[in-house]
């Protein structure tokens, strides 16, 4: 029966990640300031904090659920340091920005994740993500810095990065929920 569940789970997981309960929308603020981005945003999920921060490190999966990436690896971990590569792509009306970053993620315990980029082929870039459980939900606080290398990218506008920030961790929300509905459908079910 477990298993007739867990594989009822696995086909309709994609159908049940659209869904996504009444949670207060993910919030995001962008600022500029001497020519940086300033990202800041919070969103939660109805998770775990292991489950949360299981899916927010899961680098060498990223790719299956994240809008916009065609490829995502860990490309090597010593202790709580990973590099990692990612590669996609942002549609911008008729053109296409493609990305490749390189970056250092340095996890602490299951609370905070610090990202930093290392090829910068985009401008510096920086990132800190803290986590806390709550006792049914977990809440997430994501705070970012970008000094964009050409006036182009500076000129994407405040409004589009405000727009792939919640698109990417819409996606994690849903992925953070469709993993837990498997894992409660493979739980033991009681006698």
């Amino acid at each position: 029966m477990r298993l007739l569940a867990l594989i009822g789970c696995l086909l309709l997981g994609p159908i049940w990640a659209q869904e996504l309960p009444n949670f207060p929308p993910i919030s995001v603020q962008a600022t500029e300031r001497d020519g940086h981005v300033l990202l800041s945003a919070q969103f939660s999920a109805p998770v775990s904090q292991a489950q949360a921060f299981s899916v927010l490190t899961d680098f060498d999966h990223m790719a299956e659920f994240m809008p916009n990436m065609s490829s995502s690896k860990v490309i090597s971990r010593v202790a709580q340091r990973l590099m990692v590569r990612q590669q996609g792509a942002l549609s911008l009306g008729l053109f296409t920005l493609a990305l490749d970053s390189e970056r250092e993620i340095e996890v602490h315990q299951m609370d905070e994740i610090i990202a930093r980029s290392l090829n910068a082929s985009q401008g510096p870039f920086s990132s800190k993500m803290l986590l806390q459980g709550q006792e049914k939900e977990t809440l997430m606080s994501y705070q970012a810095d970008w000094q964009p290398k050409s006036a182009f990218l500076a000129g994407l506008g405040k409004s589009y990065l405000q727009e792939q920030v919640v698109q990417q961790f819409t996606a994690m929300q849903k992925e953070m929920i469709r993993r837990s509905k498997i894992r409660l459908a493979s739980a033991p079910q009681g006698m």
